[in-house]
């Protein structure tokens, strides 16, 4: 009698091809995906350094004027 079944050779057959088509597709994806580098992460960080500074400086010019005000009414 023949079974007809899925067998354990069958199953490392199929594991080894679906292995293989998964990292000819990861190595197809890797080229597509920009990587991020360090000059883009340098530039990132660079961009919100400035944001920040540009928010310190507009919280200070805040105050300031808060100040001023609270001293004309007195």
């Amino acid at each position: 009698m023949k079974k007809h079944g899925f067998g354990a050779i069958d199953l490392l057959i199929s594991l080894l091809v679906m292995s293989a088509l998964f990292l000819i597709y990861a190595r197809m994806i890797k080229g597509v995906v920009p990587i991020k580098t360090e000059s883009n992460i340098e530039s990132i960080e660079k961009q919100v350094d400035e944001t920040v500074n540009e928010i310190e400086s507009l919280k200070n010019q805040r105050i300031e004027l808060e100040n001023k005000m609270l001293e004309n009414n007195f």
